[in-house]
C-alpha cells in the first residue's frame, strides 16, 4: 500500500499539494501518515506545514519554488472538510475589473478562522456568514464577489455592467439566475440585469 501511495505523488506530478486525506482510499491513515513522513525524511517529498506536503517545482534560474498559495488553500480546506471563496478584492483584480491586489493571500471561508504559516508564506482565512459564500468555487462566485468589492454605488454603471456580462456565458447565466433570490437585496438588481443582458 505504501507503494501505491507513492505512485499516486508520481503521477500527480511536481506541484500537486497533498495530506493523507489524499490517500485514504487505498492504505489506512496511520500506514499513509507513516509513509508521508519517511518520503519527506527522505527528501522526496517536501512538508508545507503539518500534516501538509507537496512535491516542489523547481525553476533552473531560481532553483525550488514556493508552493501556489491558492493550491495551498485548496489543500487546507479539503483537509478540514471546509470551503474557501476568493475575497472581493482578489475576485475583482482576477476578473481584470481592478488592479488591486492584496498584500498577503486571503480566503473565505465556512471553516474557522486562522492564519497558517506555509514556509515565508502567511495564509489568512477568514469565517464569514453563507451568504458570503454564495456561488462558492464557481465564477458566478467570483462575480458576486467582485460586486461586494464596488458596492451599490457603482456597480449600476452600464459600462461596469457589460463588462460582467462579457465574461459570463449562457451557462453561467442560467446559474446566476439561481442564485439572485438569495444573494443581498441591493444586489440583486444588478444581477437581474447581468442576466438580461441589459
Amino acid at each position: 500500500m505504501a507503494k501505491d501511495v507513492k505512485e499516486r505523488i508520481n503521477i500527480k506530478g511536481k506541484g500537486w499539494i497533498f495530506s493523507a486525506m489524499d490517500f485514504t482510499d487505498i492504505a489506512p491513515r496511520n500506514v499513509v501518515d507513516q509513509t508521508l513522513g519517511r518520503l519527506s525524511k527522505r527528501g522526496d517529498i517536501r512538508k508545507l506545514s503539518t500534516g501538509l506536503y507537496d512535491v516542489p517545482l523547481i525553476n533552473q534560474k531560481f532553483g525550488i519554488l514556493p508552493p501556489n498559495p491558492d493550491r495551498v488553500a485548496e489543500a487546507i480546506a479539503k483537509k478540514f472538510g471546509y470551503q474557501i471563496q476568493v475575497t472581493p478584492t482578489q475576485a475583482a483584480h482576477d476578473l481584470g475589473l481592478s488592479q488591486q491586489i492584496p498584500a498577503q493571500p486571503v480566503y473565505l471561508t465556512d471553516g474557522l478562522s486562522k492564519v497558517i504559516k506555509v514556509g515565508n508564506q502567511t495564509l489568512r482565512f477568514i469565517r464569514v456568514s453563507h451568504k458570503k459564500m454564495l456561488g462558492v468555487g464557481t465564477k458566478v462566485g467570483i462575480i458576486i464577489q467582485a460586486l461586494y468589492y464596488f458596492g451599490q454605488d457603482k456597480i449600476n454603471d452600464t459600462i461596469f455592467i457589460k463588462k460582467i456580462c462579457s465574461l459570463l456565458n449562457d451557462q453561467d447565466k442560467k446559474a446566476l439566475l439561481v442564485l439572485i433570490p438569495r444573494a443581498p437585496l441591493w444586489m440583486q438588481y444588478t444581477l437581474k440585469k447581468i442576466v438580461q443582458n441589459v
